[in-house]
């Protein structure tokens, strides 16, 4: 950002806690450009979302680059401390879904990471000799049967009692895939 526009921007905030004394505690930290430089008030401004599962996708880099870097899709929520969603990984379908809670003290988000995969059974193949086939009407030899059963489920990876910066180091690791550049 160039410095006319970055004091465009500044001079914006300073007329708008000028006009909106309430919001003052919040709008003056963000000016001070050597706090904001140095990141003291970026955990802050994370935990300060509308939502705690905001928080969750924001310390994993937001949407957006969860679409970019590791083909994301499929967002969903549930209720206000849950979100899941699917991402391609070694021609499989994998999920993760991100459980959010309060934290002891009541100030830091507590997070909860499950990834896995869910795959459809396997069609089962069976050989069908003549008199088996001329029995059932059907052409003697192998044929593949539609799957049965529930679909199977593996969990890859599960930790509980996380904190916020070590969500994207955890789903690195556990995944292999990176998600920044």
């Amino acid at each position: 950002m160039n410095d006319t526009a970055s004091k465009s921007l500044r001079d914006n905030l300073i007329r708008l806690a000028h006009a909106k004394p309430e919001l003052r505690e919040k709008i003056l930290p963000l000016l001070d450009q050597r706090n904001l430089a140095m990141g003291r008030y970026a955990n802050e401004l994370k935990e300060a979302r509308g939502k705690p599962w905001e928080s969750a996708l924001e310390w994993l880099g937001g949407a957006g680059r969860l679409k970019a870097m590791i083909g994301a899709k499929h967002f969903a929520y549930k209720g206000s401390n849950q979100i899941s969603f699917q991402f391609p990984h070694k021609k499989q379908k994998h999920f993760c879904t991100l459980n959010v809670s309060k934290g002891r003290g009541g100030g830091e988000y507590n997070y909860e990471m499950e990834i896995k995969t869910i795959r459809e059974p396997r069609a089962k193949v069976v050989n069908v000799s003549e008199e088996e086939a001329l029995k059932h009407g059907i052409r003697p030899g192998r044929h593949k049967l539609p799957p049965s059963g529930e679909p199977i489920v593996k969990v890859i990876f599960h930790q509980k009692n996380l904190i916020g910066e070590d969500l994207s180091y955890e789903f690195q690791k556990a995944t292999g895939l990176r998600l920044s550049l």
